[in-house]
């Protein structure tokens, strides 16, 4: 699927039918894992939003003020406002993970499509969540380590899997 955009648009083909979807500040876009993420910068606000193939806004955050905004299947959208918000992502189940807190701090929490909290989960002992990594293969992060967790080279960031089974992360490999 082709996405074009431009300041105020994005549009693509779907089901044979140009979808067109507006709004001011558009600074990229891209078709993944089902839908459309788009970007956009307007008024000082940075927003990144997620659009269904038909065009309709199903996710957006804004790390600046604290908020999700989802639009739930009955079509009501509901705000959840996550104080220390760093990062959002949404997985091909349509699940929402977060990331907030600050420093050593850190939790990550997994929503349901309709804003129902489904777990929390705390980072490895002496990591803190960095980033969402892939989440369509499970839960996977990145993670940075405190400076004694640093290997002999002076890295300390780490991609981690969550083993739903035994309830813990597993180290994978460096981060880079």
């Amino acid at each position: 699927m082709k996405i074009s955009y431009n300041e105020v648009e994005v549009s693509w083909i779907y089901n044979n039918r140009k979808i067109k979807y507006t709004c001011n500040g558009i600074q990229f876009a891209a078709k993944t894992d089902g839908v459309i993420y788009i970007e956009i910068f307007n008024y000082d606000v940075y927003e990144r939003q997620y659009v269904t193939f038909k065009g309709d806004l199903i996710l957006s955050h804004n790390i600046d003020n604290e908020e999700i905004k989802i639009l739930s299947q009955d079509g009501e959208l509901k705000t959840i406002r996550i104080p220390l918000l760093k990062e959002v992502s949404l997985s091909n189940s349509w699940n929402i993970y977060t990331s907030f807190g600050e420093d050593f701090n850190t939790k990550l929490h997994e929503y349901t499509f309709e804003g129902v909290l489904l777990k929390e989960l705390s980072p490895p002992r002496g990591y803190s969540f960095y980033r969402l990594g892939n989440l369509n293969e499970g839960i996977n992060v990145i993670c940075r380590g405190e400076q004694m967790k640093a290997d002999k080279y002076g890295r300390n960031d780490w991609n981690f899997s969550f083993d739903t089974q035994k309830g813990e992360w597993i180290k994978q490999s460096l981060a880079y």
